[in-house]
C-alpha cells in the first residue's frame, strides 16, 4: 500500500495540498486494517513524502516534483 502510494504521488495523481482518502477507503481496497492504512502513511510522513494537519486531512507535501511520464 505504502509503495502503491508512493508511485502516485511520484507521477501527480495526488495534487501537494490535495486531501487523500480517509483511512476508511484505502482499508477497504486493500482489505486490511485501519493500523496497517495508518502504518502505510507514516512511512510516506515520514519519507517526507505526506504531510498531515491534527484533525483535518493528509496530503502531498508542497514543493514535489512529479516524474514526467
Amino acid at each position: 500500500m505504502a509503495d502503491d502510494l508512493r508511485a502516485a504521488i511520484a507521477v501527480g495523481r495526488f495534487a501537494p495540498g490535495e486531501k487523500l482518502k480517509s483511512e476508511n477507503e484505502p482499508k477497504e481496497q486493500y482489505g486490511t486494517t485501519r493500523v496497517t492504512v495508518r502504518k502505510a502513511l507514516s512511512l510516506l510522513k515520514a519519507d517526507g513524502l505526506l504531510i498531515s494537519e491534527q484533525g483535518s486531512h493528509t496530503s502531498p507535501r508542497p514543493g514535489l516534483n512529479p516524474v514526467a511520464s
